[in-house]
């Protein structure tokens, strides 16, 4: 019994490592000089050096940063979506400038500022600076829940005519470019539209799949009207609620104006719910 303990213990250690490894990503930055105010724009320089690496997946732990400045008196500071980490001073002197010698650099450790890695990641300097290489440390893993993401397509009032089509995809990656939708499925959608005579209809196609139509109300009088109370709000749950493969549309068909679709989204590497266990029976009593 004990050595079956033991077997278990190592085997939740083994797979606890592999589903959230840690892993040190280098960016040579073969001494490249910054001047004033400068930004090293992280995440686009992981994608220029390891252009396979799917950031979405990955959480930023901490980034040590090898550098020196002309003067000695450089600042540099890491930030993590909207939270900065405290400057740090970097080190250096004129007459170790054009050295290449190893002594002749700084070292700066910064932990992530934030508890999430969304947004960007960016160190910021200030002075004359000559960076070596930036190391990342993060780590690979699934997110513990799935995330749900709300995304807001605006389309100010656009004009519909006949039968239209609103590409839902190619509209996020045009407005929310950050977004991989690889990582996502499509869990529901609200459409903010009205109609000219208020016979419009709307349905929500999800690959194959199409969902029931829906009436989109409106009237010749409010029709070119920006009021926000002149507007139908109409919502359709994802017809292909295992799958979001193929393509996001939003069919239309009349004289329809559109001012905005909320889109849902929840990330697809989630845990899988688990059954809830029956309740244990009452003892039986006498």
């Amino acid at each position: 019994m004990k050595m079956m303990k033991v077997i278990f213990v190592m085997l939740v250690a083994v797979l606890s490592t592999a589903l959230f490894a840690r892993e040190r990503i280098v960016l040579d930055m073969y001494d490249r000089v910054f001047n004033g105010d400068a930004t090293i724009f992280l995440k686009r320089e992981i994608q220029r050096m390891r252009p396979g690496l799917n950031l979405s997946r990955l959480e930023l732990r901490s980034v040590r940063f090898i550098a020196k400045t002309r003067h000695g008196r450089g600042e540099a500071f890491l930030k993590v979506g909207h939270r900065t980490s405290y400057p740090e001073v970097v080190n250096g002197s004129p007459y170790d400038w054009n050295s290449n010698a190893p002594h002749t650099y700084d070292r700066v450790q910064f932990e992530n500022p934030d508890r999430s890695s969304n947004g960007v990641w960016q160190i910021h300097m200030r002075g004359m600076f000559k960076v070596q290489r930036v190391v990342l440390v993060v780590e690979r893993g699934y997110n513990p829940v799935p995330t749900n993401q709300r995304v807001t397509l605006n389309f100010r009032g656009r004009i519909f005519h006949g039968q239209g089509t609103l590409m839902l995809q190619r509209e996020i990656q045009m407005q929310r470019p950050g977004i991989n939708l690889r990582d996502f499925e499509l869990r529901s959608v609200t459409l903010v539209a009205k109609s000219r005579h208020g016979m419009g209809r709307a349905t929500l196609r999800v690959g194959h799949q199409t969902s029931m139509d829906q009436i989109l109300r409106g009237n010749p009088y409010d029709f070119m009207s920006e009021a926000p109370y002149t507007y139908d709000t109409v919502r359709f749950n994802s017809p292909a609620y295992s799958s979001s493969m193929g393509p996001w549309q939003i069919l239309l068909r009349g004289n329809i104006k559109v001012r905005r679709v909320d889109v849902v989204l929840v990330r697809k590497f989630g845990p899988t719910p688990q059954p809830i266990p029956p309740r244990p029976p009452r003892p039986y009593m006498r």
